[in-house]
């Protein structure tokens, strides 16, 4: 018996969610389903437009879940404090799962959580879901390099 986390960044859905899926599909029989969102204190400094517009799609996500019978949690906090908080309350984690993120803010972050689910035990599945193919799997043919300009077709 365990807990598993999915992970809501950037992709506000429920339907059509590859880290909402493999989560319900890892799921045991007495295992528990957390829907986490992590609000980071620096990026709520200066709200503009952008921000109300956000929010009011977060509104409409906790609806969303709620309408299916499920709750959405919220921490917030620096990553590493709002973290390892969730984990000693949480303390039967098992798995968190993501979509990828591909922003260099992103990135960080979610290499930090990795790491410390890795010293938790607790196993951190990533998923591309926003795109066919993540930004690290097209490489260059002669030099296996990543290529520095895409082309608009």
């Amino acid at each position: 018996m365990g807990t598993q986390i999915v992970w809501f960044r950037r992709d506000l859905r429920i339907h059509d969610n590859k880290a909402l899926y493999y989560a319900l599909e890892h799921l045991k029989e007495d295992d528990k389903l957390l829907l986490l969102y992590h609000i980071h204190p620096d990026l709520t400094d200066a709200l503009t437009k952008r921000h109300d517009y956000y929010y009011e799609a977060l509104y409409d996500h906790v609806q969303k879940i709620e309408q299916q019978g499920g709750s959405l949690h919220f921490i917030t906090g620096s990553v590493e404090d709002a973290f390892q908080s969730l984990f000693s309350i949480v303390d039967d984690c098992t798995a968190i799962h993501v979509n990828v993120d591909d922003t260099p803010f992103a990135r960080e972050r979610d290499q930090f959580v990795q790491q410390l689910a890795d010293k938790q035990n607790i196993h951190y599945h990533d998923y591309t879901d926003a795109h066919l193919h993540g930004a690290q799997e097209i490489v260059k043919k002669r030099s296996q390099s990543l290529p520095s300009v895409y082309a608009l077709l």
